[in-house]
Formats: C-alpha cells, structure tokens, sequence
C-alpha cells in the first residue's frame, strides 16, 4: 500500500511538472483568453447591443458557460491556477540541474559528449602550444575569456559567455506566474465599475460591475417576458341601435 501511494505521489508529480502539461494548460489559456476578446463581455457591452448581436437562446448558453465574463468565470480562474502550478513544479523539478550548470559548468568534456555534439572537427597540429594560442586569441576575439584545462592524460580549453541564460527560463517563469497572479486576485477580489460621461458633466457615483450585470439580466428577462406574451385582439365597437 506504501508503495503504491509512493508510486502515484511520483507519477502525479511527473505529470504536474511535465512540460506537455504545462504547454496543454497555456494553450487553453491563450484560446479561452482570445474568446473572451472575440465575444461581447458584460458589463462592458451595453445591454441593448448583447441583444442584437446573439439570439435569446445563444445569449442564454454564453451566460450559463460563463463566456460573456471569461476573466472572472471560475474555470477560468481554476486553470489559471493549474498553470501557476504547474510551472511552479516545472522550476522546481529542473532547477537543480540549472544551478549544476550555471555554479558548476562542465569545463572537461569526455568523449561520449564529444560525440553528441552537433558541430565538431578534428584538425592535425604540428604544434600543440601553437595550436592552444591560436585558439586562445580566437576565442578572445569572440569576447571569451578561455581557460585552459590540464588534465593527467589531455588537456583542453573551456570558454564561455552569457552564463547567466541558463537561469533566462525563471525570468520568463517568474513574470508569467506575475501576470497569473494579477489576473487571479483581479478574478476574486478585483471590483470592476463604469461611469458613462458627457461633455461638461461631472459626477461621483460609478456603477459597479454587479448592478449593471444585475440590470443586463433583468432587461433582458423582461425583453423574453415581451416576446412570450401574444397580443390580444382587442375587440371592435359597435354602434348603438
């Protein structure tokens, strides 16, 4: 029982600081994000306009889903989280190895990362502390500051630059999980209000986002309740005899 708990504990783990998971998660994100900007939202558009632009039944579907306010919906909000999570997992699970690299880089290459390496040439010298110089000045001339590592059968040079893009990724992890967390606090404890001015008035009452979603509803309830009700056939005076 220890072990089974263990191993899914692992493979929830996995799957929560997976890549895929996260790419998935962000791709959702960005789609739901990009129908919030194709579908009229409330309260911004007025009411009158909602009506115009979908029928009562398809208006009715976007509210019930939560389409015609995707930023506060609460599935939008719940995979906001699931995405801060899983990059949060995602940097803890792979930080190691990057601080490995960037504290401690791998300055003596041995020949199986030799052989995986995309580029590589073997040139014949006749002189090896004229071949070592000649790749010293070379390298400088690209802006590195090469170092030369002895060891007790070989010896090779080590040059580097830009160090600090191997923590890049965390920069970029730490200002998605920044515009997230905006959108999370916006989405819970955010208030959103509209205050509609002509030229020369002034005015210090703002209508918050639950009243006028409160008035769009009623509107257009009675609007439903308009078209429900069948006229009546009023009926016709006749003269006096």
């Amino acid at each position: 029982m220890g072990l089974d708990l263990r191993s899914a504990r692992r493979k929830a783990w996995q799957t929560v600081s997976s890549i895929k998971t996260g790419v998935v998660l962000l791709i959702s994100v960005v789609i739901l994000a990009a129908a919030g900007t194709v579908i009229l939202q409330r309260p911004i558009t007025d009411p009158d306009e909602m009506q115009r632009a979908y029928s009562p039944q398809m208006l009715r579907f976007l509210d019930a889903v939560g389409l015609t306010d995707v930023f506060h919906a609460w599935w939008f909000v719940l995979l906001l989280i699931l995405v801060s999570l899983c990059i949060i997992a995602a940097s803890i699970d792979r930080f190691p190895n990057a601080w490995r690299y960037f504290a401690r880089p791998y300055k003596s290459p041995d020949d199986s990362f030799r052989r995986a390496l995309a580029t590589q040439a073997q040139i014949p010298i006749a002189d090896e502390e004229a071949g070592l110089s000649a790749a010293e000045h070379g390298l400088r001339e690209m802006g590195m500051h090469p170092e030369r590592i002895v060891r007790t059968d070989s010896f090779s040079l080590f040059a580097e630059r830009n160090r600090l893009s191997e923590m890049a990724v965390y920069v970029v992890h730490a200002s998605l999980l920044l515009i997230f967390l905006g959108g999370i606090v916006d989405a819970l404890y955010g208030w959103r209000g509209f205050l509609a001015l002509t030229r020369g008035e002034q005015s210090s009452v703002i209508t918050l986002q639950t009243a006028r979603l409160a008035l769009c509803h009623s509107r257009f309830a009675a609007m439903e309740q308009v078209r429900k009700t069948t006229p009546t056939e009023l009926p016709s005076a006749g003269g006096r005899n």
